[in-house]
């Protein structure tokens, strides 16, 4: 690809913005230009960034303001553990961009901004479910709650509709994907719509890759995150409203097993054992002086063992439940071989370019206590007990938390080795807002990025 003359144009049209008043362009401008070729693009939500209606009658269910402030009764977004449970009322319908919370006055923006941007640059964005002729973005829409090969298959539909709609079934398409999103995004360039969840030895190929121009990552759990965890033993509180995703509704999600931290993956800490003190404060090693958690076999702890999860106790109502057994062992299996196909090792083609954003400011989640032996105690604790906290110095009291946007680490969003590699100030959930972020992004897509030449 050819970049100096888009170099040349680029800089020549914010140059003349320098110097005529009293409006001055901006990149969105400058993108909108004659001259600059939009690749099509289709973007991408995370986990909880869709919209769920009900099948019949069409009402939302996910997310809407009453709801989350308990005006309005819950729905109930728990999933059937068994057939013979009945089927689920909701689906996916679209991405979550605007909640009104005061209607007229007042919205939250969620995506919104993310689709405003591809539209002032340009784009004409339609639904990956319905796209048009005349499109040439598209929103694509999952349901968070089901497994992720769901998703990854309407994918590839979504992919191939586009391309047959447009005529050139050899079309390439771009894919901006914040959060989980990219987990399935890497899964389709990995392996396509094949199902390699239970194989022991999965081959991923470029097949599918060769026909992807540019993916763009936004927060990606590129090796889990440890927030999932903390989810799916407490249940997410949304707003005022902790029962419309509690504890019983998310260990019913498939999915949000299959965000759990990499398998093999050392993260919890013995919080029996206290550390003796420093001879100077952080002379420790980065677990300041505490020891990892080992069972009886001296191997750390496995959350993709059902074991783990019956002798600690977690989802004691799921397990309850008849059938709640086998699906959670079902679930983890499935999430240790999502996380086996993801690893295996791939080098996208040679034309495709990868951009991995994470953010760096915010304290993130890395490790966990494990306290094994005193019933009057939580089996694991996401802060540190006071017993630790207090022999810890106070330079060490951070070794649960390390660099990240608040809910991936920055070493799991950018752990990719090919992809070029942006680290941003923004949390998880306004790096699809935040500007500047956004703005590379288009310009990456162009084929011309603010981050400098590099190779892929």
């Amino acid at each position: 690809m050819r970049r100096t003359p888009r170099i040349a144009l680029t800089l020549a049209l914010l140059a003349a913005s320098a110097c005529s008043a009293p409006k001055q362009l901006t990149i969105r401008d400058v993108l909108r230009a004659p001259g600059f070729r939009r690749p099509p693009v289709i973007l991408m939500h995370g986990v909880l960034g869709a919209v769920l209606a009900d099948r019949k009658s069409g009402d939302v269910a996910w997310l809407t303001a009453p709801s989350s402030f308990r005006l309005a009764p819950s729905a109930d977004l728990s999933l059937p553990l068994t057939p013979g449970e009945g089927e689920d009322r909701y689906r996916a319908v679209g991405m979550l961009e605007r909640i009104p919370v005061v209607p007229g006055v007042y919205t939250e923006p969620i995506y919104g901004p993310m689709v405003d941007a591809f539209r002032e640059a340009g784009y004409r964005v339609g639904n990956c479910d319905f796209p048009r002729p005349d499109e040439d973005a598209w929103v694509f829409s999952f349901d968070f709650r089901r497994d992720a090969l769901s998703a990854v298959r309407d994918l590839h539909r979504a992919i191939e509709r586009i391309r047959e709609l447009r005529g050139d079934p050899g079309e390439h398409v771009a894919i901006v994907a914040h959060s989980f999103g990219g987990l399935i995004t890497r899964y389709y360039l990995m392996y396509g719509a094949k199902d390699v969840l239970d194989e022991p030895n999965p081959r991923p190929d470029t097949a599918h890759a060769h026909g992807v121009s540019h993916v763009v990552y936004l927060g990606t759990p590129h090796r889990g995150s440890l927030s999932l965890f903390q989810v799916l033993l407490e249940g997410y509180r949304v707003g005022l409203n902790s029962t419309l995703l509690s504890r019983e509704v998310m260990s019913t999600c498939p999915l949000a097993y299959q965000v759990l931290p990499s398998p093999g993956m050392d993260l919890f800490l013995d919080g029996n054992k206290r550390p003796a003190a420093p001879s100077r404060p952080s002379a420790r090693a980065s677990w300041a002086g505490l020891e990892p958690f080992r069972d009886s076999a001296g191997k750390p702890l496995d959350l993709y063992e059902i074991a783990a999860w019956e002798r600690f106790g977690w989802l004691p109502e799921l397990r309850a439940r008849e059938g709640g057994r086998e699906f959670l062992e079902r679930s983890l299996r499935r999430a240790r071989g999502w996380w086996r196909a993801l690893e295996q090792e791939w080098v996208p083609p040679a034309d495709q370019l990868t951009l991995s954003v994470g953010g760096s400011t915010t304290p993130t989640p890395a490790r966990a206590v494990i306290l094994d032996g005193d019933s009057q105690k939580p089996k694991v604790r996401f802060d540190l007990p006071e017993s630790l906290f207090r022999a810890l110095n106070p330079f060490d009291r951070s070794v649960l938390e390390t660099a990240g946007d608040g809910r991936v680490t920055l070493e799991s969003a950018l752990s990719l080795p090919y992809a070029r590699r942006l680290v941003g100030i923004s949390t998880h959930d306004f790096v699809h807002q935040d500007p500047a972020v956004l703005n590379n992004t288009l310009l990456f897509l162009m084929g011309e990025s603010l981050l400098g030449p590099g190779k892929n």
